[in-house]
């Protein structure tokens, strides 16, 4: 208007009516979005301290406030097929944050939220008893999430093939809790993160350098590729993983047969490590004296009778190394 603050005659009602109507559309989209997860992370939607906490609560507040005399807003509204349901629950406002694995997973809470995550199974935590108190209700908890990750055909088994169950996780067992966790990180993000059409060349490429290396003489490295412990893998891109671990260790006449003890003493990660940057790590520092090798050398000194097994056997021959400690990187002066 050429006057301000001089409007036409209806003005007032309609600016009214179109900040009804786009404060009903917003109300509207933010409650669909939801209800079907436009944001995959689903964040809540109202504050944790806001005294509101679902979409009809705030339709019936703005009603009360700016539309006297209208009553239940939402009923007026259902007739034209304008509906919202979403109810914010103390569940979604939860802190999942790890601090402690020892302790933070024992309600099966955590481990259900990551699951969920994971394979994008959205009814998992509606499944979930909370707040935990009683030791019944962290069992129930922690078998939804074992029962999810078994529907996906996954073995919950410790290193030593001892099965994962929910009253371990709860009575805080760490070495299960751990394994459960490994379980997860390699059937849902490694397989993910490994590109498979590079490890395949780069099997090809060592498998040729083996073939082409000369033999050391006496080593058995012929032998270091056959009678591996039988090791099932979840997916062909951790096999191909282990074909590679293998591969490289095997030219170093170090023998793999698992991803457990084979890389207990450190020599298999040194020697991965040298093969592709050989100036941070000198096969020079990689001790060959470890836990594994003492063990193999303590059998070989007690199955023998010459004299030469008491020198065989002295303290030295049984002393375990902390061996990824001692093999730190050495870089030279014009190294960066």
């Amino acid at each position: 208007p050429s006057v301000p603050e001089l409007y036409q005659p209806g003005y007032v009602e309609a600016l009214g009516q179109f900040t009804v109507k786009k404060f009903l559309f917003l109300v509207l989209f933010l409650d669909h979005a939801k209800l079907t997860r436009l944001v995959d992370h689903d964040p809540c939607l109202f504050m944790k301290t806001a005294a509101i906490k679902s979409s009809r609560e705030v339709l019936l507040s703005f009603s009360r406030e700016f539309l006297g005399g209208i009553g239940d807003l939402t009923r007026h509204l259902n007739y034209k097929g304008y509906t919202v349901s979403h109810q914010q629950t103390a569940l979604q406002e939860l802190d999942y944050t790890v601090k402690n694995l020892a302790i933070d997973m024992r309600d099966g809470v955590k481990l259900t939220r990551l699951v969920e995550l994971l394979t994008h199974e959205w009814t998992l935590t509606a499944k979930l008893r909370v707040p935990a108190v009683s030791r019944l209700q962290k069992v129930h908890n922690v078998d939804v999430c074992l029962q999810a990750l078994r529907s996906r055909s996954l073995v919950l088994t410790d290193e030593r093939d001892r099965p994962i169950t929910s009253r371990d996780i709860v009575d805080g067992h760490r070495e299960k809790t751990l394994a459960l966790l490994w379980h997860i990180i390699v059937n849902f993000k490694v397989s993910v993160l490994l590109n498979e059409e590079s490890l395949r060349d780069e099997v090809a490429h060592v498998s040729l350098l083996k073939r082409l290396a000369p033999r050391p003489a006496g080593s058995g490295a012929a032998d270091l590729l056959d009678g591996s412990a039988a090791v099932k893998f979840p997916s062909e891109n951790v096999k191909l993983l282990f074909e590679w671990c293998r591969l490289v260790c095997s030219i170093y006449n170090v023998q793999i047969n698992n991803f457990t003890t084979s890389f207990s003493d450190g020599r298999a990660f040194c020697y991965l490590i040298h093969h592709y940057q050989p100036w941070l790590l000198p096969a020079s520092d990689i001790r060959q004296l470890t836990t594994l090798t003492s063990q193999n050398t303590d059998t070989d000194c007690f199955g023998g009778d010459s004299d030469e097994d008491d020198d065989c056997c002295d303290g030295n021959t049984v002393t375990r190394l902390n061996h990824v400690a001692e093999c730190q990187p050495v870089a030279g002066e014009g190294d960066v």
